[in-house]
């Protein structure tokens, strides 16, 4: 199993005949940003969102009043997990040279790369500074400090993505192959619980608050419901399709996000009632979400369509496309967030 959602991340799934537009998309050649863009923001404290393109070795920042791209640095090969914690600075793991770039968007110049364990899929940090890095195919999770310097790795549970508490303080991790996710203090990474998940749970949101995480599980086309205090699953909710991945939760906590792929679409999940409310109509195959700086905007990628789409965080209606290029990959929100 652990192929096949490689084979989805990589952008090499190949379709039947009538997918065969699909597969085009995927393969159009990589825009030269960096030769039209410059490398660094004007105004790091601005609103950004900030792309990794996993199919061309580089990361794009996005102007959320504008909603153009302004900036572009290179990253390694299959760019993906990406976390932005500090104004325009990124981490970003790249699965397919199994690296860690360390980027500036604020000061424009080579920082560092870093070899990881093979095939790292996701990066965050957590209130103490330090940077976790899941490597899947490695089978690890390898903790750095802030200049990238690596001071541990933990073996063992089949890590794919994270989700950090709105305080840094703890850090949950899902366990694709276990069906279970796991919450953890972001300073010593002792194990706080363990819950069960629906079939390969993927990615992960916690609500403003603190008091909910959401998991997406790619298996069994749902998303587990964790209250985070009581360390255990309260609830299993169909999202009507199959492969959910990315999701986000809205800035005042009324309501999660999802990302239906094979179903193109979005859904609404009630935070209340923990029910889908709305199902929204995609033009393409989405896979991951953020929140912009100002909790109106959702930014959607759009890998298989080179695209990412703009998504009203209120009404919940499409706004404006981003045209950037085959396989946009995760997004990481403002600064500040993880």
């Amino acid at each position: 199993m652990r192929r096949g959602f490689g084979l989805i991340l990589a952008g090499t799934v190949m379709l039947g005949a009538g997918g065969s537009t699909l597969a085009l998309d995927w393969l159009k050649p990589c825009t030269d940003w960096t030769s039209r863009v410059p490398p660094g923001v004007r105004d790091p404290a601005k609103g950004y969102v900030f792309v990794s393109m996993g199919g061309c070795e580089t990361v794009l920042a996005i102007d959320t009043r504008t909603h153009r791209v302004v900036a572009a640095q290179k990253a390694g090969d299959g760019a993906h997990g990406i976390a932005v914690p500090r104004p325009a600075t990124a981490f970003v793991a790249n699965r397919k040279d199994d690296t860690l770039s360390l980027l500036d968007f604020a000061a424009p110049r080579p920082v560092r790369t870093v070899t990881t364990g093979e095939y790292p899929l996701d990066v965050v940090t957590g209130g103490g500074g330090a940077v976790f890095v899941a490597t899947w195919k490695g089978d690890t999770v390898e903790i750095y400090n802030a200049a990238g310097d690596r001071a541990r790795t933990i073996k063992g549970g089949d890590p794919t993505h994270f989700a950090v508490s709105p305080d840094g303080a703890t850090i949950f991790l899902a366990h694709w192959d276990e069906n279970r996710v796991t919450a953890h203090e972001a300073t010593t990474w002792r194990q706080l619980f363990a819950a069960p998940t629906g079939k390969k749970p993927v990615h992960l949101t916690v609500t403003p608050d603190g008091r909910f995480l959401y998991v997406t599980n790619f298996g069994s086309g749902d998303v587990t419901v964790i209250d985070i205090p009581a360390g255990r699953a309260v609830a299993t909710i169909p999202v009507g399709g199959k492969k959910p991945l990315g999701l986000i939760a809205s800035g005042d906590g009324s309501r999660v996000l999802v990302a239906v792929m094979s179903a193109e679409m979005l859904v609404a999940i009630d935070v209340a009632s923990q029910t889908v409310s709305r199902k929204i109509k995609a033009d393409g195959e989405p896979q991951h979400l953020a929140l912009a700086r100002d909790g109106r905007t959702v930014y959607v990628t759009m890998p298989h369509q080179g695209r990412v789409d703009v998504l009203d965080a209120v009404d919940l209606e499409w706004r404006a496309r981003i045209e950037t290029g085959p396989s946009p990959q995760q997004i990481a929100p403002r600064y500040g967030d993880r």
